[in-house]
């Protein structure tokens, strides 16, 4: 492997799908973890995750969870994304966050 940089990425959900993490360039990127958690902690709500690869007509849906009022998601699977890939998200809140932290590889 060789060098490396941390990735830390955080932002809103928008309410429809939308990139959250976008690779633009030849680098690997390892997303190790994802957290999404909604800001108003009284409100249920639902999070939809995909993976876009550039050239795709549509994103290719990872998760779609409904999550009671306080939950949030924890998502450590990680995902290994190259050039022209991107995660896109939603929800049916304008309330909920996301964090995204891994690494990413430069390229030899």
């Amino acid at each position: 492997m060789g060098l490396a940089s941390a990735i830390n990425v955080n932002g809103s959900v928008p309410t429809v799908v939308g990139p959250i993490y976008q690779v633009d360039n030849d680098n690997i990127h390892v997303i190790k973890n994802i957290k999404f958690n909604n800001a108003d902690p009284g409100t249920a709500y639902t999070i939809q995750l995909y993976k876009l690869v550039e050239g795709d007509e549509a994103p290719t849906l990872l998760y779609n969870l409904s999550l009671d009022a306080g939950d949030y998601v924890d998502d450590d699977d990680g995902y290994e994304l190259t050039s022209g890939v991107s995660l896109q998200a939603s929800s049916n809140v304008d309330t909920v966050v996301f964090s995204i932290t891994g690494i990413e590889q430069y390229a030899q």
